[in-house]
């Protein structure tokens, strides 16, 4: 249903254009998650939900799939007007 955002969200993995936020960037270090991850679950993952962003009047989008390791993950992120993914959590399932 979302196959568009999800390959503007993997066009951005594969070009580096992805900003993780304070919040995504404390979760990571709290489930030992790594950039990497966030990158490997983007491109095998799919969105499985989208939620509006009521505060920032947008879109943010579930995506699951696994860390590279084979752990379930959980990628919560939103596309920003220059074109980057923004990853707003992240989080094992």
């Amino acid at each position: 249903m979302y196959e568009e955002v999800l390959l503007r969200m993997r066009q951005c993995a594969r070009q580096g254009r992805i900003i993780v936020t304070n919040h995504a960037d404390d979760a990571m270090i709290d489930d030992g998650i790594n950039r990497y991850d966030i990158e490997y679950t983007i491109m095998t993952g799919k969105i499985i939900a989208r939620q509006r962003d009521w505060a920032r009047a947008e879109y943010k989008y579930r995506v699951l799939g696994s860390t590279y390791s084979g752990l379930r993950m959980e990628v919560v992120a939103r596309l920003d007007p220059k074109d980057c993914t923004v990853i707003i959590t992240v989080y094992l399932l």
